[in-house]
C-alpha cells in the first residue's frame, strides 16, 4: 500500500517537484547543517571566469532559500507557484524551456543591471506571473492570510520583498516579471499578433527527456473557456482564451498595464 507522500510525489508535477526537491536539500544542507557555505553558492562573476572555474554558480543561485523559517515557506510558495505554472503546459518540456530562458533572463539582468547574487525569489515570480496571465481575472488565490485575484499575485510578491527585505530585493524580484513577460511576448503575443514566428519552439529531443521519444507528436492545445480554475489545464496565454490576460489587454500595453 503506497503512502500518502508516495502518491503526493507520483501526483506533483515531474519538474516542479524537482526544483523545490533540490532547493529543500540545498537549503536545509546550507543553513541547517552547515555542509555548503551560502558564500560558495551566489552569483559572483569573477569565480566563474576565473580559474578554477565555479561553473555552478550559474545554477545554485536559483536553489537557495532564506535561512530559519524561509527554507519552509520559500520551498513551499515556489512548489505552489511552479507547479500551478507547470500545469498550464500542454507537455513538459515546454515547461523546462521556459524554465531555462526565464531563467536566463534573471541571470543576465542581474549581471549586467540589478547586481542581485541570489535569485529563488526572481525565479518564484516568473512562475507566479505566467500562472496569474493563464488565469480568468475571477480566479482567487491565498496568500498568507489574505485572498483575491491570482492576476496581482507577482505584485504583492514584490510588495512583500518591499517589506520584509526592502528595494535591492524589489529590483532582483522584478526581473522575474520581465523574464516571464518576454517569454509570453515571444512565444504567443508576438508570433500571433505581430504575425512573427516563435522563435521559442521547444526541440524534440527536450520533449524526449521527459516523454521518452523524441519523435512524439505534439499534443493538441485544449482551448479554454475562460471559467477554468486554477487547477485546470488550458491553452497557453495569448491563445483564444476568454478572459485571458492578453485578449483583454491587447498588444500596445506596457509591462504589468
Amino acid at each position: 500500500m503506497s503512502s500518502p507522500l508516495s502518491e503526493f510525489l507520483q501526483q506533483a508535477p515531474p519538474l516542479s517537484r524537482t526544483i523545490a526537491g533540490v532547493t529543500l536539500v540545498t537549503s536545509v544542507l546550507t543553513w541547517v547543517f552547515g555542509v555548503i557555505q551560502p558564500i560558495t553558492l551566489i552569483y559572483y562573476y569573477p569565480l566563474i571566469t576565473g580559474y578554477p572555474y565555479q561553473l555552478w554558480r550559474l545554477v545554485s543561485p536559483f536553489f537557495l532559500t532564506g535561512p530559519k523559517m524561509g527554507i519552509v515557506m520559500d520551498t513551499f510558495f515556489l512548489y505552489r507557484d511552479a507547479s500551478e505554472a507547470e500545469k498550464r503546459f500542454v507537455r513538459t518540456g515546454d515547461f523546462f524551456i521556459f524554465t531555462v530562458f526565464v531563467g536566463a533572463i534573471i541571470l543576465l539582468l542581474n549581471h549586467f543591471i540589478v547586481g542581485g547574487a541570489l535569485f529563488l525569489q526572481a525565479l518564484n515570480v516568473a512562475f507566479a506571473y505566467y500562472w496569474s496571465a493563464k488565469e480568468p481575472a475571477a480566479t482567487s488565490v491565498n496568500f498568507f492570510v489574505a485572498s483575491f485575484s491570482v492576476r496581482y499575485l507577482p505584485y504583492v510578491m514584490l510588495l512583500m520583498m518591499a517589506i520584509t527585505k526592502g528595494p535591492q530585493a524589489v529590483y532582483v524580484g522584478a526581473t522575474g516579471v520581465i523574464a516571464a513577460h518576454a517569454y509570453i511576448f515571444l512565444t504567443h503575443v508576438y508570433p500571433r499578433y505581430g504575425m512573427g514566428r516563435n522563435i521559442l519552439t521547444t526541440p524534440n529531443w527536450v520533449h524526449g527527456l521527459f516523454e521518452g521519444s523524441s519523435t512524439a507528436a505534439p499534443i493538441p492545445i485544449r482551448v479554454s473557456d475562460g471559467s477554468s480554475t486554477a487547477t485546470g489545464r488550458a491553452a497557453p496565454a495569448g491563445f483564444d482564451s476568454v478572459g485571458g490576460i492578453w485578449r483583454q489587454r491587447g498588444t500596445g500595453q506596457r509591462l504589468g498595464g
